[in-house]
């Protein structure tokens, strides 16, 4: 802390990047109404615009190669 009371400049920007990265996650989280389905494998989030919903992110299985084709 005693770098911090040496320069205080350097601790505004500090608190005022902070703040701008939370303001980000918040707006980020405000982008629109959600909704949550449920799966075989677990829950899925996807993001509703308009008459679409849509998930994204989703990882996908192995490609069937050899007795499974």
């Amino acid at each position: 802390m005693e770098v911090m009371n040496k320069n205080p400049g350097r601790c505004c920007l500090v608190l005022l990047f902070g703040w701008l990265a939370a303001g980000t996650v918040v707006a980020a989280s405000a982008a629109g109404p959600t909704t949550r389905v449920t799966v075989d494998t677990g829950k899925l989030q996807g993001q509703i615009d308009g008459d679409v919903t849509s998930f994204k992110g989703i990882p996908f299985a192995l490609p069937p190669v050899g007795a499974l084709r």
